[in-house]
């Protein structure tokens, strides 16, 4: 009990002085304008009765015929003793003529007797009833004038009644030692709910010191903030409440606080709603804000004591993989050069040895065209696929597809911009190069047939970590119409016998992964393949 209504800490010692301090003031400020009441309430009555007891006195028929008479009455005089004797707290009543001559008083056989001091003069000139406060020998007095008056309305007398100031006094002070005796009790009261206030505060902070507490929470702001992470802590209804330097720096580039805003201002696709629901974490989901790439992980929270995963929250972690992906990127890039180079290097000595059997069989104008148009893929054109498409296989596949179309007089170039990174991939690799080969294969196929004046080939690869999206366009003679709506079909094609399988599995592998197919084509102008992966279509 001693250790409840003791503070233990500056912060309980604080709430303690501020609660009893308030609580007292409050308790005074009432006790105050309760007692002036009360006093107010107990002169106000005192002045009603003996008010109306004179007025009473005064309109009795008894005390105008007495002082008609001009002599005291014996019945009268008992009558009007037993009146006064039944007034409590009334000290003297006396009844005068105009004259000034005494015909009632009930102090007439005591030594010290009341007198008048001038408070009449008003009475005895017409005034109206009246109460003044003055003083005899019997001290100070509250005292009530009332004229008498005969049946035409004459004043005969007047009637004075008068209670002693110290009879006043003192049911004040009973009054005062009742509103002093409720004040102790509301301290006391204001101690008990500050000891709850006490307790209560003990038992939210689980018996830590506040200062420790303080301490501790700055510590842990301080390691918060020198975390390479970014870290959110999110409410039940989706506001952020917590976030560290990190966190700003990755999501705010004009350092806008990002405390009270809503996770799905920050994160669209948060997937905040399933994770509260169902408790399971969504780990590593690759996202750009603010052209920063970075891997997110949304883990469920549940506060102490509440049980409800509605009520909990969530704790969101960033990880910011814009530089080590940019290292990564040149790495694969080398990596995609080496690979390249080592086809490349490959196909040229498979060249040699084509223009070598050219030169060997007597064949030197052949072998002057196949030099001419194997001219036509230059080292930079290959150095660029390299650093635009960091798969290996893809690049590869690429490069190999250029050196086959220039054999064949048609130019095969990366649209510019064009991209691609393996962390980027929503498809898997072995379909990517599938799709790439068919429809090059497919365009290249088209051009050969022909000698059309522009024989060109142009493919754009533009991969972002939430869409890849794949085009490939011709300037060839279009599709068919006859065979536009069947195009995607296994066996459909106008090539003859043993072809119509490419595009099938273009439409089999973007179906598998819920991608889309999009076909521009245009008689004698050419065609367009574009083929679209959306992760959230793919997820």
């Amino acid at each position: 009990m001693k250790r409840l209504f003791t503070p233990s800490n500056e912060l309980e010692k604080l709430i303690c002085r501020l609660f009893l301090a308030f609580s007292a003031l409050l308790a005074g400020i009432s006790l105050v304008i309760a007692l002036f009441y009360a006093l107010h309430q107990q002169r106000a009555y005192m002045d009603r009765m003996i008010a109306g007891s004179s007025t009473w006195m005064a309109e009795l028929p008894q005390t105008r015929q007495m002082i008609r008479n001009g002599y005291p009455e014996s019945s009268t005089t008992e009558m009007l003793d037993l009146f006064v004797a039944s007034i409590p707290d009334v000290t003297g009543a006396v009844i005068y003529n105009t004259n000034g001559v005494r015909f009632y008083n009930t102090s007439r056989d005591a030594d010290g007797e009341t007198y008048l001091d001038g408070d009449e003069i008003p009475i005895l000139h017409g005034a109206a009833p009246y109460i003044t406060t003055g003083y005899g020998t019997l001290g100070a007095q509250r005292r009530s004038f009332h004229a008498v008056t005969d049946e035409s309305g004459k004043q005969i007398g007047f009637v004075m009644l008068a209670v002693s100031q110290a009879r006043i006094s003192a049911a004040n002070r009973d009054i005062v030692y009742l509103h002093l005796f409720f004040f102790v009790i509301m301290i006391v009261f204001c101690l008990i709910m500050t000891a709850i206030v006490i307790r209560r505060i003990r038992h939210t902070l689980r018996g830590n010191d506040p200062d420790e507490l303080i301490r501790s929470y700055t510590n842990q702001d301080a390691a918060l903030n020198s975390l390479a992470e970014g870290l959110l802590s999110v409410d039940a209804s989706g506001t952020v409440t917590f976030s560290n330097r990190e966190a700003g720096a990755m999501l705010s580039a004009d350092g806008e606080e990002l405390r009270n805003r809503s996770i799905f201002d920050l994160f669209p696709d948060s997937s905040f709603s399933r994770i509260v629901r169902g408790g399971q974490p969504v780990l590593h989901k690759p996202a750009q804000i603010s052209g920063r790439r970075l891997l997110i992980s949304e883990v469920p929270m549940e506060y102490h004591g509440i049980a409800n995963r509605s009520k909990g929250g969530m704790l969101v972690i960033l990880q910011d993989q814009t530089e080590t992906l940019r290292l990564s990127d040149e790495l694969s890039g080398a990596r995609s050069m080496m690979d390249t180079m080592r086809a490349f290097n490959h196909e040229y000595l498979n060249k040699l040895h084509i223009i070598l059997g050219y030169l060997q069989t007597g064949d030197i104008d052949s072998a002057k065209q196949f030099i001419i148009n194997s001219n036509l893929v230059t080292s930079q054109a290959i150095r660029e696929t390299a650093n635009n498409l960091r798969i290996s296989r893809l690049c590869a596949l690429v490069v190999g597809k250029m050196m086959h179309a220039a054999e064949l007089g048609i130019t095969l170039k990366l649209v510019p911009g064009s991209s691609a990174a393996e962390n980027n991939l929503l498809i898997p690799e072995s379909d990517l190069c599938t799709i790439v080969g068919n429809l090059l294969e497919n365009a290249i196929d088209e051009l050969k047939k022909y000698d059309f004046p522009v024989r060109e080939i142009n493919l754009g690869i533009f991969f972002e970590h939430d869409c890849n999206i794949i085009s490939c366009e011709d300037t060839g003679s279009g599709i068919d119409p006859k065979i536009r709506e069947r195009m995607f079909e296994q066996g459909v094609t106008t090539k003859g016998i043993g072809h119509g399988t490419g595009l099938h599995l273009v439409h089999d592998i973007a179906a598998n992964h819920r991608g889309t197919i999009e076909v521009e084509s245009e008689q004698g102008e050419g065609t367009c393949f574009t083929v679209t992966f959306a992760r959230q279509n793919n997820e």
